[in-house]
């Protein structure tokens, strides 16, 4: 299988907010294990600001997210690449940003660069994001947002995301009465009320994992959300008749064109919008066949965009449909709106409609 694993902050650190070594050992041991087996793999893995805070944590002059990332960054990569060679293998460090992500040229590049190392049995990336260049404007939401995002890049079967509790449960896991949610189905999320717990340590929270998951499951992609210390998790999670933790489960068998999954990223450029009068508003709505968008569909636009720009999709009351790339420009689109028998504006290969929305 293809696999991406993800791991949190706080099960990287020991009980001293130091970087936990025996862990980072245990773990390598784990995903080593998976690589001989043949699957492929890619890591991401936070934890380089934490490291960073822990190895000047005796300092007395403040010290800003950025600086802690980028010294606890070359810490946590040594330290991974030392793990990994006891087993033949080498990390493979990918820092990105989501401007790397906003440009199709740039999208397929880093999918080639993550196919390249899997023609590799002996390399293993491991990804974070690049905070040290970024600008708060631009950051992922978290680390979960970024697996997510490479799992539907590079068409994997798996998204494992490892944690510091069991998995997803129905209130805040502290609160007494708490059950974990074994089973999660992509029809089902809007009926869950989902609490964050008390996390003080990175950026993600139970609501960014479940999102990243029910993103994942719209391209065939099944997640586990589940306890990173757990004895033997990976091989736990792999295996077809696992119970740990919270499995989300994907909502179609076909994993989408490659053209979708970049506009699935909600992270490329739009450089024009369309609005859909109320007829098709209602057949992307709740129409059952997979359309693509009729210059007759569309009321107005805006942008001066050019053949082959993203164009973001609303309906007549302004609700974000998807998304999707132009099969013409603005002028033609102006010459043809509204019309009958006039050429496709987005053919449906090339479009991505937002099911959270609809």
């Amino acid at each position: 299988m293809r696999i991406v694993i993800k791991l949190g902050t706080k099960i990287l650190l020991d009980g001293e907010d130091n970087l936990s070594l025996e862990y980072l050992r245990n773990i390598t041991k784990q995903i080593g294990a998976l690589k001989k087996e043949g699957h492929d793999i890619v890591l991401v893995s936070s934890g380089a600001v934490g490291a960073g805070r822990a190895l000047l944590q005796k300092s007395n002059s403040p010290i800003n997210t950025q600086i802690l990332s980028s010294i606890g960054q070359a810490e946590l990569i040594h330290h991974y690449n030392k793990c990994m060679k006891e087993m033949g293998l080498y990390a493979a460090q990918m820092l990105l940003t989501r401007e790397d992500f906003k440009t199709r040229h740039h999208y397929l590049n880093i999918k080639n660069s993550f196919e390249n190392s899997f023609q590799h049995g002996h390399i293993i990336p491991i990804v974070n994001e690049n905070d040290p260049v970024t600008i708060l404007e631009s950051n992922f939401t978290d680390n979960d947002e970024l697996a997510s995002l490479i799992a539907i890049q590079i068409k994997a079967d798996k998204l494992i995301i490892l944690t510091s509790t069991e998995g997803i449960y129905d209130r805040d896991p502290e609160e007494q009465g708490a059950s974990l949610l074994s089973l999660i189905t992509p029809d089902m999320h809007q009926d869950l009320n989902i609490e964050e717990g008390q996390n003080n340590v990175g950026r993600g929270g139970v609501k960014t994992k479940l999102k990243a998951a029910l993103k994942a499951s719209q391209f065939g992609i099944e997640t586990h959300i589940a306890s990173g210390v757990e004895e033997n998790v990976l091989s736990q999670l792999i295996a077809s008749d696992s119970s740990l933790g919270t499995r989300v489960t994907a909502c179609v068998e076909t994993k989408g064109r490659g053209v979708k999954r970049w506009l699935a990223s909600d992270i490329s450029i739009e450089t024009g919008e369309v609005y859909t009068n109320v007829c098709l508003t209602e057949l992307l709505l709740h129409g059952e066949k997979i359309l693509s968008l009729l210059p007759v569909g569309i009321e107005k636009y805006t942008g001066d965009f050019k053949k082959g720009d993203l164009i973001l999709i609303k309906s007549h009351d302004h609700k974000i449909l998807g998304k999707g790339v132009a099969k013409y420009d603005a002028k033609t689109l102006k010459q043809y709106m509204g019309q009958k028998n006039k050429p496709v504006f987005i053919h449906y290969d090339q479009l991505f409609l937002n099911k959270e929305t609809l």
